[in-house]
């Protein structure tokens, strides 16, 4: 490669890797950019899980009179609604509920996970499912994990599936630098 006259111990540090190609991502590893920083991209994945399950748990509770759903999503743009400062100068939507805003690669909504409505909206979430989801609402709303569900390789507890999630966006990283067997 072009970068051959550098020693071997050095190391270089990039910013901003998120939703890189997987060969990008090689090409960087293989250039001595061992320091790959990345954040969107985990948020991002962790926000899909989220939905993916809020999805779940609105068919799930559906006619139930005495279900308390977490309205995660709800919540969430609520809160966003209410404190602005971390997306609106990035988009031009009018709300937080706008597409843009709520599924955007830049994923302003990581900044609003650890407010206290949407920390207990979400422990609302996970505990409304624990224990309760069908193969066929995990097959349909998060397919990845429910090929490792029926592997035995996760159990379908919320909180695993979320992770399942992340370690699926961590993948092309661990790949490109060597880190696993396939």
């Amino acid at each position: 490669g072009h970068h051959d006259h550098l020693p071997g111990s050095m190391t270089y540090e990039i910013h901003a890797t998120d939703y890189q190609a997987p060969q990008a991502l090689e090409n960087m590893a293989r250039d001595h950019f061992a320091l790959m920083k990345t954040g969107p991209c985990l948020t991002h994945a962790f926000r899909e899980a989220v939905f993916a399950l809020a999805h779940i748990e609105d068919l799930l509770l559906a006619g139930h009179k005495t279900a308390r759903p977490s309205k995660i999503k709800e919540v969430l743009c609520r809160v966003m609604d209410d404190n602005p400062g971390h997306w609106r100068s990035h988009h031009s939507a009018g709300s937080a509920s706008d597409w843009t805003v709520l599924f955007g690669y830049l994923d302003r909504v990581r900044y609003y996970w650890a407010r206290p409505e949407v920390k207990d909206a979400l422990a609302r979430l996970l505990s409304n499912l624990d224990g309760r989801i069908p193969p066929p609402l995990i097959s349909q709303y998060l397919p990845k994990q429910y090929r490792e569900v029926s592997e035995g390789l996760i159990t379908p507890e919320p909180a695993r599936l979320i992770r399942s999630k992340i370690r699926d966006a961590l993948f092309p990283y661990a790949s490109a630098c060597g880190l696993t067997s396939t």
